[in-house]
């Protein structure tokens, strides 16, 4: 989970075995879609304690899904997301990067999923432009399926 396997902070475990239902909905909130969410909380809250994926798997393995993705997938990214603070450093860093450039230098910045977008789109603020992966680029890797390349010129 952690990106820094040996750096301190909470883990995954102690989110899904001390946050309330209401916490563990906000969290996935952030990923998956809010009825999905509170289900996948509601679940988590009834088995607890829960310390492993494979406990994790289990217990959310016959909530509805889509056929090709594990029903934990979701939650695993968004457990990741909160552990690392992902989409906390993201909007730390936007603003720093965009200072850091010269007039006529570009902010480029791939999201892949709904949270890191809603930041990047609210910096942003409908300036620049987004590429999409293109038809054979996504027959060709099957992981830019969700990519969008944001790119922002800065203009004195």
């Amino acid at each position: 989970m952690r990106l820094k396997p040996n750096s301190q902070g909470v883990k995954a475990s102690d989110l899904l075995n001390v946050l309330d239902k209401t916490q563990l909905t906000n969290l996935f909130a952030k990923i998956v879609n809010f009825a999905n969410a509170k289900k996948i909380a509601e679940r988590i809250v009834n088995v607890r304690p829960i310390t492993t994926v494979g406990e994790l798997n289990l217990c959310l393995e016959d909530l509805p899904h889509k056929r090709s993705l594990n029903p934990a997938t979701l939650p695993m990214l968004a457990l990741r997301i909160a552990v690392n603070s992902e989409l906390e450093n993201l909007e730390e860093v936007l603003p720093k990067a965009f200072n850091l450039l010269e007039n006529g230098g570009r902010l480029l910045v791939i999201t892949f999923h709904s949270g890191e977008e809603r930041i990047v789109k609210d910096f942003f603020k409908g300036k620049g432009e987004v590429v999409l992966p293109s038809q054979e680029e996504i027959f060709n890797n099957q992981k830019s399926r969700s990519a969008k390349l944001y790119i922002l010129e800065k203009k004195l």
